[in-house]
C-alpha cells in the first residue's frame, strides 16, 4: 500500500511538530491560569477555583471554549503536583507613556510585516483605543504553595 495518493498528498491527520502547541492554546493557557491563581488567593479551594477561572475565562473571552475539565488539564499540564518551578502568568497595564507608544509601535510594526506577507490581518473594535494596553508577563517562578484550610494541627 502505497502512503501518497495519486494527487501526491499523504492520507490522514498532519502531524503536529513535536514539543510546539498552537498560539490559541496557549493564549487559553494565559487567560485561565492567572484567573485560576486569582481565586486560589482569596481563599478558594481547588474546586471552586476552577469553577471560578472557567466562568470567569468565558465571560472575559467570550469566544474561547472553554470548561472546568479543560481548566484541570491545562493545571495538570502547567502546573504539576511537586514541581518546583512552573510557568507563571501575570497581567499588567502599561501606564508609562514610553511603554504605551512602544507597545503601540511594536503592533503597528508587526501589521506592517503581516501585511508584506500577504496574510489577513484582524483589528480589534470597540472603545480598547483610549485605554492602557494590557500585557501578559510570562516566566519560570517557584510553584505557589496553597496550604489547606482544614489542615489538622499537630500534637503537641
Amino acid at each position: 500500500m502505497n502512503s501518497r495518493r495519486e494527487g501526491g498528498a499523504k492520507r490522514g491527520r498532519p502531524r503536529k511538530e513535536p514539543g510546539t502547541i498552537p498560539f490559541w492554546q496557549f493564549r487559553r493557557v494565559a487567560a485561565v491560569i492567572p484567573l485560576y491563581d486569582e481565586a486560589r488567593k482569596h481563599g478558594e479551594k481547588h474546586c471552586a477555583a476552577v469553577q471560578y477561572a472557567a466562568v470567569k475565562a468565558r465571560c472575559l473571552h467570550p469566544n474561547m471554549r472553554i470548561s472546568e475539565t479543560e481548566v484541570k488539564r491545562i493545571l495538570a499540564i502547567w502546573r504539576p503536583r511537586g514541581e518546583q518551578m512552573v510557568m507563571h502568568f501575570k497581567k499588567k497595564f502599561l501606564t508609562e507613556r514610553e511603554d504605551i507608544e512602544r507597545h503601540r509601535w511594536i503592533l503597528e510594526k508587526a501589521k506592517e510585516l503581516m501585511e508584506s506577507n500577504g496574510q489577513k490581518v484582524r483589528t480589534r473594535s470597540g472603545g480598547a483605543g483610549n485605554r492602557a494596553p494590557q500585557i501578559i508577563q510570562f516566566g519560570f517562578a517557584p510553584a505557589p504553595n496553597y496550604p489547606r484550610v482544614n489542615q489538622k494541627e499537630d500534637k503537641k
